[in-house]
């Protein structure tokens, strides 16, 4: 089986139709890998609890691997400290909890029902009826459609389901503004409710259900969120366009938004920021003259800034980006790095405007959302729980096993290897070279000895581990699946036969 798996998955990058066969044989393959882990996790379990319970010798150790495991696994099943996935969570949009069944009405359209299994996204929304008719239960949005028109490719499914999504829409007055999600089993509204627009709604049903997921959505739509700010950011103002949603009370310093924030909210508000245009002549004098003010500036930098064309969203981001070519140091020619008052004129703009606006519209931007798939993060996401477990536990713990055995491996290896051939000579002298290559000594001796660029101790070692190292080991994997081929086919064909039992 293990033969067949892997010349399927070989075969698979020259024919195409073994493609499908080739995901289905991993798809198998993750089956049986958490099989695997489950089974091995269950017998980590076994072993260090019988340790535990027998108070065998180290069992202080296996107390701690337990507890190790345990918390990892829980943290990482929860995911803890894991942000939602943005794209899915529908920013600006408020939810009320409403069942399928209480959705008040149901649409038709002639038409039979595919054979095939249908899209998880209308799962219990789509439905035969009497008379060669199908019902669709809810408001079909455009991805639903999409996902329906691939279940079958006949025009006659299409045009169904096309006549079905036309009559399955919510009233014209606020098309794209309300929703139903039966995934969530939830009723949403785009933006602010009006009481029209509530009234409306409620003559849409009849049912209590209903109307407290309307009063619900109307009263969270309605709601004015409110973080502090002690001033808008010298040279901003807030935009126009979102003056009766978005305000600033000077009084008692709070930035406020009535409804949920939407990403096109949040990009309106982040573009008050002055736009990074490129550097105009005048401006890279002045830009020049102030640094050479503060401190000793060179030819180069100074070229560097007559020569900065680049435009981005903001001045404050602009003069970042310029704060970091200037730091960026350059073989060309020895210039003086930007002092501390160099560096702050150029990243005044930005700490004083960008990072203080930005943050403060991301969290008015988060605490008004509500949020719709908590657990759709990854959760191995940065400042998630896993994160902090593998970069300040794990990492550490790894780090210093391996300098005990690096430890342990360069004292026995001085001890037992000599440089008694050209083959030995020839490794000793890449082991240096890539141990050199990876430390600041490496980069040193390169600028004592004069080297050019791209002969440096630094640049051999990435040579050695791209060409020789990258060759070394497709050769070991080769000869590996060689070899595990060969064994699987003498197994096959009898020719040894003594692992099978055979006398």
């Amino acid at each position: 089986m293990v033969l067949i798996s892997g010349l399927v998955m070989i075969g698979s990058h020259f024919i195409p139709p073994a493609v499908k066969l080739e995901k289905n044989i991993a798809n198998w393959f993750n089956i049986l890998a958490a099989i695997a882990f489950v089974l091995g996790g269950g017998n980590l379990l076994k072993m260090n609890l019988q340790k535990i319970s027998n108070r065998n010798a180290g069992w202080g150790y296996a107390a701690v691997t337990l507890i190790a495991f345990v918390v990892t696994l829980v943290i990482g099943l929860v995911k803890l400290g894991s942000s939602p996935t943005g794209k899915t969570e529908q920013h600006g949009w408020s939810m009320a909890q409403l069942s399928l069944e209480n959705f008040p009405k149901t649409f038709e359209a002639n038409g039979t029902l595919p054979t095939g299994e249908l899209s998880p996204l209308v799962s219990g929304q789509l439905e035969r009826s009497d008379y060669e008719k199908i019902t669709f239960r809810g408001w079909m949005r455009s991805n639903q459609l999409e996902a329906l028109k691939k279940n079958e490719m006949k025009k006659e499914w299409h045009d169904t389901v096309t006549l079905l999504h036309k009559a399955s829409q919510p009233p014209k007055s606020l098309e794209g503004r309300v929703s139903y999600n039966s995934q969530l089993k939830s009723l949403l509204f785009r933006g602010v409710m009006s009481d029209k627009d509530k009234q409306i709604l409620l003559a849409f049903g009849t049912n209590t259900q209903w109307d407290n997921a309307v009063n619900q959505l109307h009263t969270l739509s309605n709601k004015v969120y409110r973080i502090p700010l002690q001033a808008i950011p010298t040279g901003l103002s807030l935009p126009e366009k979102l003056a009766d949603v978005v305000t600033y009370n000077t009084e008692k310093k709070l930035l406020s938004i009535h409804g949920p924030m939407s990403d096109e909210q949040r990009k309106t508000l982040i573009a008050v920021l002055p736009k990074g245009e490129i550097l105009t002549q005048f401006e890279q004098k002045n830009i020049i003259q102030k640094l050479s003010d503060l401190g000793p500036l060179s030819n180069l930098q100074k070229d560097s800034v007559k020569g900065f064309d680049k435009k981005f969203g903001s001045v404050g981001v602009r003069n970042k980006q310029l704060l970091f070519e200037l730091l960026t140091p350059s073989k060309k020619e020895e210039h003086p790095q930007l002092n501390q008052l160099q560096m702050n004129y150029l990243a005044s703009v930005y700490n004083t405007q960008d990072a203080i606006w930005i943050s403060k519209i991301d969290e008015l931007y988060m605490a008004s959302h509500q949020t719709k798939y908590a657990w759709s993060g990854d959760f191995q996401a940065e400042g998630s729980g896993v994160w902090y477990l593998f970069q300040y536990a794990f990492v550490p713990l790894t780090a210093t096993m391996f300098a005990l055995l690096a430890f342990y491996v360069a004292s026995a290896a001085f001890r037992a290897f000599r440089a008694k051939n050209i083959e030995a000579t020839l490794l000793l002298a890449t082991a240096f070279i890539v141990l050199l290559g990876n430390v600041r000594a490496g980069t040193l001796i390169s600028e004592w000895l004069f080297l050019p660029e791209g002969y440096t101790i630094p640049d051999a070692k990435e040579f050695v581990m791209e060409v020789f190292n990258t060759a070394g080991s497709r050769a070991i994997m080769i000869g590996v699946a060689l070899g595990i081929i060969s064994t699987s086919l003498k197994v096959l064909l009898g020719i040894d036969r003594s692992y099978l039992g055979s006398d």
